[in-house]
This record gives C-alpha cells, structure tokens and sequence, in this order.
C-alpha cells in the first residue's frame, strides 16, 4: 500500500528534523512544494513505483495541500502537525538569527509572522493523524514520536484520511 503522509506546522516548529526522519527511513520528501502542485508530483512519484512519499509544508500552505492530497483513492494518508509556543518560537529565530520566510514575503515582523503560523496550524489541526507540540522537546523525543507514529502506520494501527 502507497504512504503518503502531510507534515505541516509554523516555521521553527521542527519541520526540518521531522524531514531528516522520514528521509532515513525511505520516504521521498517534498518540502515547499506549492499547495496546487501537490497532487500531481504525488500521483506521478506513486506511478514510478515511489511507494512512500511525505510533504513537508509551512503552515501557509498546509490547509490546501491537506484539500488536495485527500481522497487520493487507494492511497493510506495521513497528516501530521507539529506546533510550538509562540514565545519559543521568538526565541528560536532570535537564537538562530533565522529569517521568518513571512517576514520577507509579507513584509511583516517575526512576531506577527510566528502569530500568524500559529493561527493557520490551529484551523487544520482537527485534521490531523497525529499533533505534536514541539515547545519543551528536544531533536531527540520529535524523532522518538515519529518512529512511533511510523511505526503504527506500517502495522496499519493509525487510520488513513481517505
């Protein structure tokens, strides 16, 4: 059966350490792709055979990906969102000295960036599979919840979107 798994969350949540995780364990990552793209790449790396796919997206896009990878057919899909305290947030840029991607595009400051995010992962996380909130995590524990989450899929414990 095709895996096609959705990880979406704000910007500093974590993405990027979830990304490494399916990477390592055979999944075809997409990340950032354009939510009208998605889609397409899904349905022609499924018919060159490419069985386990994950997209990984900001919170920006994620509610229209979620729209147009679900009711792919016979596909087990599923949607995983992280998040994290607007107050770590902050202090992840700062101590990272990152840009916020929306700052640039939007011309607005990290803070109502990050609000942003926040707010647009929390009108599609009644969707999801499985929620993690990253705040007080480390690198270490994201990577545990995700092989476990993996892991279900495999044994079919977690249901699929479709």
């Amino acid at each position: 059966m095709d895996n096609v798994i959705l990880i979406s969350g704000p910007a500093g949540c974590g993405l990027s350490s979830a990304e490494f995780v399916f990477e390592e364990l055979g999944y075809y990552v997409i990340k950032n792709a354009p939510a009208s793209s998605v889609r397409p790449i899904c349905e022609e790396l499924l018919q060159r055979g490419m069985n386990n796919i994950a997209f990984v997206s900001h919170a920006t896009g994620a509610s229209q990906s979620l729209t147009n990878l679900r009711g792919m057919g016979s596909i087990n899909f599923r949607y995983i969102v992280l998040n994290t305290a607007e107050e770590e947030l902050l202090k992840r840029f700062y101590l990272t000295r990152h840009v916020h991607p929306r700052t640039v595009t939007e011309n607005i400051s990290p803070e109502e960036a990050i609000r942003k995010d926040i707010k647009d992962t929390l009108n599609v996380v009644n969707e999801a599979n499985l929620y993690i909130d990253t705040t007080t995590l480390t690198v270490k524990q994201l990577r545990q919840r995700l092989y476990k989450f993996l892991e279900d899929v495999e044994e079919n414990k977690m249901p699929s979107l479709n």
